[in-house]
């Protein structure tokens, strides 16, 4: 009976092993790649913009969607994103115009062959205070998808069905 439950719990542990998803496939497998976010400055008032850099690191060979989430007291600066792989900028545009109304998505493609080999970049953008009543405090959040490349990047983020987990986020005051 011992050595029962000794092969069992071997079993067990053995079958666990090897699925971290790390390494370099793991941008591959369904996130589309790891991301980190910072802003500055983090404290703005009424009509003040905020730069946003989303550090991005083992982007999938196939691309990703960016999803962006933020509230709707703050406006993406229109023709402000760019991408940023090795000091080299690239313009981006959304592929999913910013909605909503208390939480704003706004979404971008980026496709595997903009990064180079070592499958890492930045994206830079800005957002403007648009709508403040007193002072609070509010978080832009970033998530990415891995893209299929039998669909359109257009049509792989609904707004209203955003599917959004968020890889990391930042803190904002908006003041008047």
């Amino acid at each position: 009976m011992c050595k029962l439950i000794f092969f069992g719990l071997c079993a067990l542990l053995l079958s666990g092993c090897g699925g971290g998803g790390g390494g370099s496939n793991s941008g591959d497998l369904l996130e589309g790649a790891s991301l980190s976010v910072s802003a500055d400055p983090t404290s703005i008032g009424l009509g003040d913009r905020t730069q946003f850099t989303v550090y991005i690191d083992d982007a999938s060979i196939t691309g990703f969607i960016l999803k962006l989430r933020y509230t709707g007291t703050m406006h993406y600066v229109d023709g402000s994103a760019k991408l940023n792989v090795n000091g080299k900028l690239l313009p981006i545009e959304p592929v999913s115009p910013p909605s909503g109304a208390r939480t704003t998505y706004v979404a971008f493609y980026l496709p595997g062959s903009s990064f180079n080999s070592s499958r890492y970049g930045e994206v830079v953008l800005q957002l403007r205070a648009t709508t403040i009543d007193d002072t609070v405090d509010t978080s832009v959040a970033v998530d990415s998808d891995v893209h299929d490349p039998a669909k359109d990047p257009a049509s792989e983020f609904n707004s209203k069905r955003p599917l959004f987990s968020p890889k990391d986020e930042v803190w904002l005051s908006l003041h008047k």
